[in-house]
Order: structure tokens, then sequence, then C-alpha cells
């Protein structure tokens, strides 16, 4: 289906120019990021070509379509909901280490990764009400 979604041209906008990925998924009603691999698998001119007119979903994606980037407190929260997630995960996987020396690297890792947070500056939650 995607191949004759492709061969047929209906990955081109109506003014000219390409859809997005993204824009291609919403029409296929497949996942973006599989219509990315079978785009670089089996047509990967098309890959190039929608990666040199930016709209390779790799590249970030800024809100409104503006090309800025978004305000630096909005990318601060993006970063510390990451930095969220993946400690989540570490606590989830580091429940499953069974050799105390890759425990005591673990340990040696957040002991320097806590102190450089704490050099940035750290503050507790407001609990003014």
């Amino acid at each position: 289906m995607f191949a004759a979604f492709i061969k047929s041209k209906r990955h081109h906008k109506e003014g000219g120019g390409y859809m997005s990925y993204r824009g291609m998924a919403a029409e296929v009603g497949i996942a973006c990021s599989t219509l990315q691999r079978w785009t670089k698998s089996d047509f990967p001119r098309l890959a190039y070509a929608l990666s040199r007119a930016g709209l390779d979903e790799d590249k970030p994606r800024w809100e409104g379509g503006t090309g800025k980037p978004p305000p630096a407190q909005t990318i601060g929260k993006e970063h510390g909901d990451a930095a969220l997630e993946a400690l989540t995960k570490l606590t989830q996987h580091s429940a499953g280490v069974d050799d105390p020396e890759t425990r005591w690297v673990l340990v040696q890792g957040l002991l320097e990764a806590a102190a450089a947070l704490e050099a940035m500056g750290v503050r507790g939650p407001n609990t003014d009400f």
C-alpha cells in the first residue's frame, strides 16, 4: 500500500514539494517511524530528498512550524521530564543488578550526577500554600 502511495505521487503536496513523514503517516495510517524506515530502505532517493528538505523526522520539529526554537523554559522542562524518566528506568533496571561491583559503579555515577546537579543549583519544592 505504501509503495502504491509513493508511486502514485500522493506524497507530494498540492502546491509542489513533499509531505513530511508525519503527513504521509496521517494519509496512509501507518506509524511515522515505520514509514521512515520503509522509505529509507525502499525509496532511498526520496528519503534523501526529505532529509534535504528538512522533512526528516529525525530533526527537531518545533511548535507551530515557525522554524524558531521553543523558549528555554520549554526546553528545560523537556530535559527535566526526560531526566526523570531516565531516573525511573535506572531505578527499575538497578533492581536486577546482582553484581556488587556493578552496583558500586552505578552508585558512583549517581553521586557524580547528584554533585553536578547540586553545583547547578537546586531548590526544594515550594510547600507554602
